[in-house]
């Protein structure tokens, strides 16, 4: 498997772009120093570079957390930095939904002249998300020998925007296929 430039990171939230003076919304499936996948966008823009408005959820280092600690906490506690962004097209590909029966675009994009704050809070949100998926996969191993982390992993992952409620082995599964895209193409 090839290595990308920059570690990328699951995003699934919210963007607001804008196009010719209107604000529309789409999702940020995933984001890297370099530039995000986007999707759910009512179309493609045809200017040559996208201003957006990303929101990226500021997570802690669950592993440096006690474990009382990760179980009191709530979804959206957490700070969200909001960074702007311009974004060139470089790859667009139809995908069918599998609930609307269809067709979206995924669109990557290029950033390009991102200034250094936003940049450094891009890689701290891709750091400790590495860092957290990390010690998510690694408590998934204590639990397959030991089956006691079921209910840390459940939060840990919540906290994380993954269904924590999914059964174990597809929510290991989701997360390891996250931590195998954090480097590869």
């Amino acid at each position: 498997m090839a290595k990308r430039k920059y570690l990328r990171a699951p995003v699934n939230g919210p963007i607001l772009f804008d196009d010719n003076g209107d604000a529309l919304r789409g999702v940020m499936l995933n984001i890297s120093e370099g530039g995000a996948l986007l999707s759910e966008l009512s179309h493609v823009p045809d200017i040559n570079l996208i201003p957006m408005l990303i929101g990226l959820t500021q997570f802690p280092d669950f592993s440096s957390m006690p474990t009382d600690h990760i179980l009191e906490l709530k979804r959206g506690i957490f700070t969200k930095k909001i960074i702007r962004a311009r974004g060139r097209l470089v790859r667009a590909k139809k995908v069918k939904s599998e609930v609307d029966q269809i067709f979206l675009s995924n669109i990557a994009c290029k950033f390009f002249d991102l200034d250094d704050s936003s940049q450094k809070v891009i890689h701290k949100y891709v750091t400790v998300f590495a860092k957290n998926i990390i010690f998510l996969l690694q408590l998934f191993e204590k639990n397959s020998s030991k089956g006691s982390n079921v209910n840390i992993i459940r939060k840990i992952a919540f906290l994380m925007n993954y269904d924590g409620n999914k059964k174990i082995t597809d929510l290991k599964r989701e997360v390891l296929h996250d931590y195998q895209s954090l480097e590869g193409l």
